[in-house]
């Protein structure tokens, strides 16, 4: 609730602070006091939209403040909409707002920077104001649908809708997602098939290549590599046209084998020449085993020459090396296995979309009976509060429109209402008169009392149009639903004025050369007053004595 609103400079307001009850709050005076200018203020504190002409003439800005002490539920809600902001629940929330004579507007929570959309955010959690205004919850028509649920205990069953709903969104995005990758993926399936199925059937092994080369060399120069090593072989071991390397050798050992009868120094020589003459022999024979070996194979070439050039084909599309060729294979075979993979997620994932889509859809069209049932008793009772708020012709009927599936269900709900007799029925916006607002506002607010949290309703002269029984029966009911909420209420009707639990009147003086505005919370004999005046007799001992005996009839009743 609100516990004080301090205003400065606004319109023809100097300074002014104004402390509430928690209860029933009146303010009253002369046609013109001012008294729209408090609720002005009060809505610029709570997010409504201010002008610079709003600025006291030859000031620099507007100021308007409430002090707050909301329930515990609100506090929390305050604190989510603040977001990283934290609220101290040490330190009562204070809204407080600036406006410039240039127009523009600054705001904050207990000190901590907030935007328009937050104050408005918040000032909606704290403030109904009903009448020519439109600061009210009940005219926005998505929250009609919660209204209803709240007024028939139907929250928990649409809170068993929002939950597989929210799921089944979930599901769907991650179908999306999946689905968007899946696409791609099937784009390249073929290519990628082709390409698994190319490497596949190559066989490749790592080294392969090289030894390839290898051969491929060995084999294209056979014939050079025969007589390069027939002639090694023939001028180590046996010579054509001149001695081989070997006959030169023996000659040369029969030579030592003389001189070593001659002269015994040279036998370390000659065993050397001994042992290369067999080295040499043995060189001899393995060079024509190689020469015997050598291969002329044209039919094996041209396998080796055809695998060379698939290996150099494979290259060319997939990698340098065969190392890349193969791993460019693995890549392909797990894309195709993700492929693979993500159509069964897909399947599996739609599958359990149309469970959760069918839960969900069962508990919509269960909730959806029960609102019908709910809407017409909550039909019947505001009805029944119109035609004792002297709204007799007027009609109450809530729409239930069957919507596609979202999180409170499959009905779009919308309040409707007529006030004359052959008039069709209209969204509550568009009651044309301030009166009539604010009394169909009072039946709504009187039947669901216990269900609706916002604690600080206002209603702007919600006596227009009304006396005598009627006056009587408004006041009432403010008074009763003062007992679960705080209400502060302009008035023109003594009857309501008698009923306040606090009680200002508001009213312009002139200072010096300028009017303001001010107000002032009545003591009792001013009260007597005051409503003395409101019945119009000021200054008439009859009035006088009819407004004490009306303060009377309502403190003893």
């Amino acid at each position: 609730m609100i516990t004080e609103l301090y205003m400065e400079n606004i319109a023809l307001i100097d300074q002014l602070r104004l402390t509430f009850s928690p209860r029933l709050n009146v303010l009253t005076g002369e046609t013109g006091a001012g008294k729209s200018v408090i609720l002005r203020s009060l809505g610029l504190v709570l997010g409504e939209r201010a002008s610079s002409n709003i600025v006291r003439q030859r000031q620099d800005q507007a100021v308007a403040q409430i002090s707050t002490d909301p329930e515990p539920l609100t506090f929390q809600q305050m604190r989510q909409v603040m977001g990283d902001v934290n609220l101290d629940p040490e330190e009562y929330p204070t809204l407080h707002r600036q406006v410039s004579k240039s127009g523009r507007s600054r705001s904050n929570i207990n000190g901590n920077v907030v935007n328009l959309n937050q104050l408005k955010l918040i000032g909606d959690l704290l403030v109904d104001i009903h009448g020519q205004h439109q600061h009210q919850s009940l005219f926005q028509k998505e929250l009609h649908h919660q209204i209803l649920d709240d007024f028939g205990g139907l929250t928990p069953l649409r809170q068993q809708v929002a939950d597989p709903y929210e799921e089944l969104l979930r599901l769907k995005r991650q179908i999306a997602k999946l689905s968007q990758s899946y696409q791609q993926l099937e784009s390249e399936k073929e290519l990628l098939a082709f390409q698994v199925e190319d490497i596949e059937t190559a066989e490749l092994e790592v080294g392969e290549e090289e030894r390839l080369q290898n051969e491929h060399k060995r084999l294209a120069n056979a014939q050079q590599l025969y007589e390069l090593s027939d002639e090694i072989y023939s001028g180590l071991y046996r010579g054509q046209i001149e001695s081989s390397v070997l006959d030169t050798l023996k000659g040369l050992n029969k030579s030592f084998s003389k001189l070593l009868t001659i002269d015994d120094s040279v036998e370390e020589t000659s065993r050397r020449l001994e042992s290369a003459l067999y080295e040499i022999e043995d060189l001899a024979h393995e060079v024509r085993n190689y020469r015997d070996q050598v291969e002329f194979l044209p039919g094996q070439l041209d396998k080796i020459e055809d695998r060379l050039g698939t290996i150099n084909r494979l290259k060319q599309k997939y990698g340098a090396t065969i190392q890349q060729i193969l791993d460019h294979y693995q890549t392909a075979v797990e894309k195709l296995e993700k492929i693979e993979l993500s159509s069964d997620q897909i399947q599996d994932l739609q599958e359990q979309s149309e469970t959760t889509q069918k839960l969900a859809q069962d508990r919509a069209q269960k909730l959806s009976t029960q609102r019908r049932t709910i809407a017409r008793k909550l039909e019947r009772l505001i009805q029944k509060e119109l035609h004792t708020l002297s709204m007799e012709k007027s009609q109450f009927r809530i729409a239930q429109r069957q919507i596609a599936l979202g999180s409170s269900g499959i009905d779009e709900i919308e309040f409707l209402i007529s006030t004359n007799v052959g008039s069709e029925l209209k969204p509550l916006t568009q009651i044309a008169s301030g009166g009539e607002i604010s009394r169909v506002m009072l039946a709504l607010k009187s039947v669901l009392a216990q269900t609706d949290l916002i604690p600080t309703l206002v209603f702007d002269e919600i006596d227009a149009g009304i006396g005598g029984h009627t006056a009587n029966v408004v006041g009432q009911k403010l008074k009763d639903l003062s007992q679960f909420r705080q209400l502060i209420c302009i008035t023109h009707l003594p009857q309501i004025a008698s009923l306040a639990d606090k009680h200002f009147r508001v009213e312009k003086k002139i200072v010096g050369n300028q009017t303001l505005i001010s107000a002032k919370e009545l003591t009792m004999d001013e009260r007597i007053e005051e409503i003395a005046r409101m019945q119009g007799g000021r200054d008439t001992q009859t009035a006088i004595a009819h407004a004490k005996e009306l303060l009377k009839d309502q403190s003893t009743g």
